[in-house]
């Protein structure tokens, strides 16, 4: 016996089995330097490390509570600009719901 299945469904299903292994492949990303170490609210800061999403968005930086805006970025960068209220201890990166955080 045989299953036929239509085109535009068998593509749905093949879409959604790509797109859910892709998510299987993510990396956790890692912090490796925050540069400079201190700095004032609207400056730029440089987060280096690995696994971060070169588009720009696809990022989310919390300086304490305190959100960052991600300028730009690449896979091992983001350059992101101090908000005001943030502090330095536990820098986080999440990207694609995988986080990092400093030490």
């Amino acid at each position: 016996m045989e299953i036929s299945m239509p085109r535009h469904r068998f593509l749905l299903v093949a879409l959604i089995v790509l797109l859910t292994a892709s998510s299987l492949w993510a990396q956790i990303p890692t912090i490796t330097l925050i540069a400079p170490a201190s700095s004032d609210t609207g400056a730029t800061i440089v987060i280096s490390g690995t696994n971060f999403s070169a588009i720009a968005s696809d990022n989310l930086v919390m300086f304490g509570p305190v959100a960052a805006h991600v300028i730009s970025s690449s896979t091992t960068q983001l350059h992101v600009r101090m908000p005001a209220g943030a502090t330095f201890d536990n820098v986080r990166v999440e990207v694609h719901g995988l986080t990092a955080i400093s030490h």
